[in-house]
């Protein structure tokens, strides 16, 4: 099993069932932490940096794993590593996922799982299925080291233009037709995921997937971000995505626990969200 699974058990068995998403955005960082004042809007790299880092240290008790997405910090050359690298020397037992939905031809991917698995130090990484498997994904999967998480179905409106197409099966998995989602999260769980290192991704905004996508992947663990901001159902999507063993959800929130304050108290809101997130969590579970 990949290290970022025992992790994630492990942080489990803790109380810890909320995944930080850190995503950067500058225009909700509180404006007066900052000095000097803004250059062209933008807050100075280096008060980025304390702002995430802040976040870091109030939230990692209760944090489940951390996710990055890194698209977010285009132009901010260097947050990301620092902000990684305080993860892992403050609380080098937490899980660290880059969201990158990656996916191209072998000697990119190469490239990729280089910088992200060996030198930042991801403990997983989210794919893109459509390039496939053979010169595609295969080079993720065989890595084997770490997690890889493949994007199935997404939180917004325009999933359903590729995701919902129906594809026809011929008999694959016992079925005629599927959607190209579950497609999809079929390949993943029956296929791909011969070095057990393998998860899936589908977005709460839809539990009814989440629920879908647990009966064909069994108790592999499923990535469902889009609580707070986009209109995720917490509480029906932990009702369909736990498994046989109550865990094996990976539920994420971002906007609403690291920019929960505009405030100098944006750290103490923060972890006050995260904590009534996890009590919620704990709440729901008890009645399974």
């Amino acid at each position: 099993m990949p290290r970022f699974f025992d992790l994630l058990d492990k942080r489990w068995e803790q109380g810890c069932l909320i995944c930080v998403g850190l995503d950067l955005e500058p225009d909700h960082i509180p404006a007066s932490i900052f000095s000097p004042a803004h250059i062209n809007d933008v807050p100075p790299d280096s008060a980025v940096g304390a702002f995430l880092e802040a976040n870091i240290d109030a939230t990692w008790r209760e944090a489940l794993c951390y996710k990055f997405n890194d698209r977010t910090y285009m132009g901010k050359e260097g947050t990301l590593d620092e902000a990684v690298a305080h993860v892992r020397k403050r609380a080098p037992g937490i899980p660290i996922l880059v969201d990158g939905k990656y996916g191209d031809v072998r000697s990119t991917n190469q490239r990729v799982e280089e910088y992200l698995f060996g030198v930042l130090g991801a403990g997983a990484i989210t794919v893109n299925p459509y390039v496939g498997y053979a010169g595609g994904l295969d080079t993720f999967f065989e890595y084997g080291k770490e997690a890889v998480l493949v994007w199935c179905r997404s939180t917004n409106g325009g999933a359903e233009d590729f995701q919902d197409r129906i594809v026809e099966m011929g008999g694959d998995y016992g079925l005629e037709s599927a959607t190209l989602w579950e497609l999809a999260a079929y390949r993943t769980s029956r296929e791909w995921n011969t070095n057990g290192n393998c998860g899936i991704i589908i977005g709460s905004t839809e539990p009814e997937h989440v629920g879908a996508a647990r009966r064909i992947v069994g108790d592999m663990w499923i990535l469902c971000p889009g609580i707070g901001r986009q209109d995720g159902d917490f509480e029906e999507t932990i009702r369909q995505g736990l498994n046989s063993q109550k865990r094996g959800l990976i539920l994420s929130s971002s906007h609403n626990i690291t920019y929960a304050s505009s405030g100098l108290d944006f750290a103490e809101a923060a972890q006050a969200e995260l904590a009534r997130l996890t009590a919620e969590f704990h709440r729901i579970e008890a009645t399974l």
